[in-house]
């Protein structure tokens, strides 16, 4: 006789933490843009410029000094402690186009492919859905840590909003698929773990990740890390 919980073997409670692992990958890609913005901007020169820390050696001393965020042109050149300059005019991570990046280019699309896959979703099979969903979104983020200039990268973004957008509804069919209703909403409910593993994810690996700057190239293995599970 095979074990059960809630009316429901084993096994099939295997498919709620399955989904939630696809719901917190696309929720890390999603957010991470937030946690590594400013590297970002600095390499690909997009947005708002103003006087930022030079150095993350002594953002610990610069906290007991004036801080650079705040001063002006002037002002941030003219910043010394212990005859070195400690903060420089550089971008900052903000402004519009970190705005469109962060928002409009993935909710535009986002909104408008949940319901083209939702539609699918009652036509196809939604398990290979949400695989290719999976794939798409991952491929997307992979590319990202590719990224040459501000534009590639809202195209990246844009497709993976795309594969994201099949997350909940396909999940939500699956779901109903594979769960008698007596335990729907306790699969439901492990699913949407997945948003708060994937938001608390994006801290860690983009400020943990960047920082180690693997074989020089920072912010980009975030987004490598990122794509990896999706692959899996």
């Amino acid at each position: 006789m095979s074990c059960t919980f809630r009316g429901e073997r084993l096994f099939t409670w295997y498919y709620a933490f399955v989904l939630m692992g696809c719901y917190a990958v696309g929720e890390l890609g999603h957010f991470i843009i937030g946690i590594i913005s400013k590297p970002i901007s600095q390499e690909l020169h997009f947005g708002e410029k103003g006087c930022v820390t030079n150095s993350s050696e002594i953002e610990s001393q610069v906290e007991k000094l004036q801080k650079c965020s705040g001063m002006n042109f002037t002002m941030c050149h003219a910043a010394e402690h212990q005859n070195k300059t400690y903060c420089r005019w550089d971008y900052t991570g903000s402004g519009i186009e970190y705005q469109i990046l962060a928002g409009p280019s993935f909710i535009a699309i986002f909104t408008v492919m949940g319901i083209v896959i939702g539609v699918l979703g009652d036509k196809y099979n939604r398990v290979r859905l949400l695989t290719v969903c999976m794939l798409l979104y991952s491929t997307m983020a992979l590319l990202s840590g590719f990224s040459n200039s501000y534009w590639q990268l809202i195209i990246f973004r844009l497709g993976f909003g795309a594969g994201e957008a099949g997350c909940t509804p396909l999940t939500a069919s699956i779901v109903a698929d594979k769960f008698s209703k007596e335990s729907r909403g306790l699969a439901m409910s492990i699913f949407n773990w997945g948003i708060y593993f994937g938001y608390g994810l994006a801290f860690a690996v983009g400020n943990y990740v960047t920082e180690a700057n693997i074989l020089g190239q920072g912010w980009r293995w975030s987004y490598y890390v990122t794509a990896i599970p999706g692959f899996l």
